[in-house]
């Protein structure tokens, strides 16, 4: 059940590229001084997030495994393949995104989700040592 919601989350932020990685850098790393696009790329970044990890949640309901809120998380963080420390905080993570951005400049024409992807997996492995 857990290889099918992995499938699903996969395909979901494949196939869902409205936004790119050109179309967030330009929001996340160039605003000096601009509270309005600090703030826009971090509630893209939260969204974007809660999105992801609601849907591979829901896929874990509809496929009936259960289990308590800590487990239900614990999976979902591996469905997406990023562990990020209870203790990271949404301004963290919207840095380690922005980072990802300015230093992959040769993937920003894909996907922002997959994007957004990739920067946890890349910060927060699971297993890793975060």
């Amino acid at each position: 059940m857990i290889a099918a919601a992995l499938i699903t989350a996969c395909s979901s932020a494949a196939h869902a590229n409205n936004l790119t990685g050109n179309d967030l850098h330009r929001m996340c790393n160039q605003h000096e001084g601009s509270d309005l696009l600090n703030s826009a790329c971090a509630f893209w970044v939260i969204g974007a997030w809660e999105g992801m990890k609601w849907g591979a949640a829901s896929v874990l309901f509809v496929a009936n495994e259960g289990g308590s809120a800590a487990q239900i998380n614990q999976d979902v963080n591996l469905i997406l393949g990023t562990c990020a420390p209870e203790s990271a905080t949404w301004e963290q993570q919207t840095d380690v995104f922005a980072k990802y951005l300015a230093d992959h400049p040769e993937t920003r024409h894909d996907s922002a989700r997959s994007l957004l992807l990739a920067s946890g997996r890349e910060a927060f492995p699971c297993g890793g040592t975060n």
